[in-house]
């Protein structure tokens, strides 16, 4: 289990220093990557890993269950999904809010 948490963070590792291998074979005119860029990115999220790593390790039986699994899968989803959609109706409020409709209309009906 612990291999499977850890691939997480070395997978990515992984593709950026193979397409890195191949693009310096064919030295393309422009990278695929930013290479210092996504290692940076990687290790900022080592830290999270590690502790969501122990976090599961440690957690006794509770993630054994395959229903709590999936209670948790459906809940993260349902607050990616609320958090999308606020940010959407709040854009859309701020829009409805602030825009005069009165400065809207072609020039002709203003007149």
């Amino acid at each position: 289990m612990a291999f499977g948490l850890s691939a997480c963070s070395f997978w990515p590792y992984a593709h950026i220093a193979t397409v890195d291998g191949l693009e310096s074979e064919n030295k393309p005119k422009k990278k695929t990557f930013n290479n210092d860029f996504g290692i940076a990115i990687l290790a900022l999220s080592f830290p999270f890993s590690t502790v969501l790593i122990l976090g599961v390790l440690n957690s006794g039986t509770f993630f054994s269950s395959s229903y709590t699994i999936f209670l948790i899968a459906g809940l993260f989803l349902a607050v990616g999904l609320l958090l999308s959609l606020f940010n959407g109706l709040s854009a859309k409020w701020a829009y409805l809010k602030f825009v005069d409709r009165k400065l809207d209309r072609p020039a002709t009906e203003n007149v």
